[in-house]
């Protein structure tokens, strides 16, 4: 399950912004 680091981490691997690692994992969660 990731979380804040987590998702910043792997939001610096792919070189995006961590919202949209967070629209992936949390669909229902994005508005």
């Amino acid at each position: 399950v990731l979380e804040g680091k987590s998702i910043s981490a792997v939001a610096r691997t792919f070189n995006v912004h961590p919202a949209t690692i967070y629209r992936c994992i949390e669909p229902n969660s994005a508005l």
